[in-house]
């Protein structure tokens, strides 16, 4: 995967969450028929699944997310995963080591 870290501030919606699903030699795996979810742990552990976009070209590997009001919806660190779901019903969740990590923090207003 791309980026594993993301700061936003509490209430934001952009930047857009987008990623390339990469294998371990960091080339990008074709998402040609496939899914894919992006799975958020919160501060106090609940666990949130998003559906994420396959970005075309497929071949290309992107995933994304547009945020939306309340999908962040606690100051703190969250932790998140995409698993995708291949056309043949084999699944794959990245990273395959450890998590992302998301930093909501305070906004001034």
């Amino acid at each position: 995967m791309g980026n594993l870290q993301l700061d936003m501030k509490i209430g934001d919606t952009r930047p857009k969450f987008v990623t390339p699903v990469l294998d371990s030699d960091g080339a990008a795996i074709s998402l040609s028929g496939a899914s894919a979810v992006l799975n958020i742990q919160l501060p106090d552990q609940t666990l949130v699944t998003k559906t994420l976009n396959v970005d075309t070209p497929a071949a290309n590997g992107i995933v994304s997310y547009q945020w939306l009001v309340g999908d962040l919806p606690v100051i703190g660190d969250y932790k998140f995963e995409v698993q995708v779901t291949f056309g043949d019903g084999t699944k794959q969740t990245f990273p395959p080591k450890g998590y992302g990590t998301i930093s909501v923090h305070a906004d001034l207003d």
